[in-house]
């Protein structure tokens, strides 16, 4: 075991190797062709379909906020002094959208993934 070990670590603490001259050249040619992609009229196309999905879960998130406002102060009252019920109906909304926005970050950190993958798929179609 710790001669596996040791030698695992030999490797990690080698010098970098320089990466094969072939994926360099595609991986420049690839960002070149996604760059040549985006084109004003394609930027726009991609953010219409973004909003068009977007749209309805936008609508619904204000609409329960909506709702949460409205009729969380009477729910919670029978659980929480008068006074503090309406307070913490209006935090009950800023959880979910701070919540929300966490997601949107989740989301946001994945585009390059998303980015990668699509550009890998149209390689692949242009091969084939």
């Amino acid at each position: 075991m710790s001669r596996e070990l040791e030698r695992l670590l030999a490797e990690v603490l080698e010098e970098p190797r320089e990466p094969d001259p072939r994926l360099v050249a595609r991986t420049q040619r690839l960002a070149r062709a996604e760059l040549r992609a985006a084109t004003p009229r394609a930027v726009r196309a991609e953010l219409s379909r973004l909003l068009a999905a977007a749209i309805p879960a936008v609508l619904l998130v204000l609409v329960w906020n909506a709702a949460v406002l409205w009729l969380a102060p009477d729910l919670l009252a029978g659980f929480f002094p008068t006074s503090l019920a309406p307070r913490l109906a209006a935090a009950l909304p800023t959880l979910y959208v701070v919540g929300a926005a966490g997601w949107v970050a989740l989301l946001i950190g994945s585009l390059p993934a998303v980015a990668h993958r699509l550009a890998t798929r149209r390689e692949l179609e242009a091969l084939a």
